[in-house]
């Protein structure tokens, strides 16, 4: 124990200023016990035990306060010690943020002599304001480069071509993860911004939805992306056979997702409805419109080449509903009237079926 100097006390200290006396600390009537300060580690314990084996006010502390007690009853070294600190005018979440961070750069200036830490309310359920931005802005951009990956790799290795097509294919994958990632990107700051809108403060529980939509914007574009990508045609061709196959599954799936969470905005808690349903609701309605309206709209300006182009260059755009190989057993998508109807004239050579 450092001896404790620097200390200028002068309670009824008479002529000693350094004097430092309680009253009646051995019980009424005992008089004055006076320690001159400063104190050596002896002085320092006597007082510590007079004070708890004789004032009712050592029994209202934290047992913690004596941790390693003698034999004797006497107060062994003490391992740490702790004092209140009391905060006013916290009402914002960036007040408690100020009051964090000033409270531990204050004690970092004196962690190399006494190593001390806070605790309380305000350090135990605003710690997740601190950088909790810069956190949920990395994890999103990691999110990003994992979903561009693996959508560059799936979209190599799904379609079926020719060696000598194979530079093509590279080029569509690298094109089509782009625009994929270009989508989810506007995807994550128009519900950013709708959230701001819609009065949802950022905390642990928003982050993590926004997070999660990332793998849920997937939901809504990477299989409009691989449709356009081994259709046949120009961009708009392409485009509107893509969405032929998946305009009614992608509606399919934003209502379904909507039922499962519609009872969620009936909930007694207003939390709840604003932090859970309405959070919900706008991931899967801003990823609908972004898979149906935003992203044909890229594909058809700078969509990437087709895989399924036939070496001459033809135009033929030939879909078949049901069936991506054209094995449908139905028989109005087997009639040859149904495919002469999407022939485009001109075409030089036939191409592979979609859907």
């Amino acid at each position: 124990m450092p001896l404790v100097e620097g200390v200028d006390l002068d309670f009824q200290g008479g002529d000693n200023p350094t004097a430092l006396c309680v009253e009646d600390i051995g019980g009424p009537g005992t008089g004055n016990v006076c320690f001159n300060m400063p104190a050596d580690e002896a002085t320092f314990y006597e007082c510590l035990n007079l004070f708890k084996q004789t004032s009712t006010a050592a029994a209202l502390t934290s047992p913690y306060w004596f941790p390693e007690d003698a034999a004797d009853g006497t107060v062994g070294p003490l391992t740490f010690s702790e004092f209140s600190m009391y905060s006013f005018d916290l009402v914002e979440n960036s007040d408690f943020v100020d009051l964090i961070e000033d409270v531990r750069a204050e004690l970092a200036k004196s962690n190399d002599v006494v190593p001390a830490y806070p605790k309380g309310t305000a350090f135990i359920y605003w710690e997740q304001y601190l950088g909790l931005q810069e956190t949920l802005f990395w994890n999103v951009v990691y999110s990003l480069i994992a979903v561009f990956c693996t959508t560059f790799m799936l979209l190599v290795a799904v379609p079926k071509v020719e060696r000598e097509k194979m530079f093509t294919l590279l080029c569509a994958g690298f094109g089509g993860a782009a625009i994929l990632v270009f989508v989810l990107t506007t995807y994550m700051v128009e519900l950013y911004g709708f959230m701001g809108i819609a009065g949802i403060q950022l905390s642990a529980l928003p982050a993590v939805s926004l997070i999660m939509a990332v793998g849920v914007g997937v939901e809504f574009t990477a299989h409009i992306i691989l449709a356009f990508l081994i259709a046949e045609g120009t961009h708009e061709d392409r485009m509107e056979a893509a969405l032929d196959h998946m305009f009614v599954p992608t509606i399919d799936g934003t209502v379904s997702t909507i039922l499962g969470v519609i009872m969620l905005a009936f909930s007694d808690f207003e939390f709840i409805v604003k932090y859970y349903f309405l959070v919900y609701l706008l991931i899967v309605v801003l990823g609908c419109i972004n898979g149906l309206v935003l992203l044909p709209t890229l594909l058809c300006i700078a969509g990437p080449p087709s895989v399924s182009l036939p070496p001459q260059g033809g135009a033929q755009v030939t879909v078949r509903r049901g069936s991506l190989r054209g094995d449908s057993k139905d028989p109005v998508t087997q009639n040859p009237a149904f495919e002469k109807e999407f022939q485009m004239p001109n075409s030089k050579a036939a191409g592979n079926d979609f859907v």
